[in-house]
């Protein structure tokens, strides 16, 4: 899942989470998809992974949320989805 949502292929998204993923699975830096979406600017893939649940306030190893990733990183479509959401 993590993978999907950094490269922003929504179809596997779809397809990791139809499978039974874990939603905010963590990678070694205990980063999210989530936060990987946001830090590649992948608004779709946002979307997709806030509609099934994804934790919008979960923290990695550094104490950054996808929105810290997401302006870190320059990607204001994702800031402006992550803002949205709440």
């Amino acid at each position: 899942l993590i993978f999907a949502a950094r490269a922003g292929d929504t179809d596997e998204v779809r397809a990791a989470l139809a499978s039974g993923a874990p939603i905010d699975g963590r990678d070694a830096n205990r980063s999210t998809a989530l936060m990987m979406a946001a830090a590649n600017g992948h608004a779709d893939a946002l979307r997709e992974l806030m509609g099934a649940g994804a934790d919008v306030n979960a923290i990695n190893s550094l104490g950054n949320t996808a929105l810290h990733w997401a302006v870190f990183t320059s990607k204001l479509a994702a800031v402006e989805v992550l803002l949205a959401s709440g």
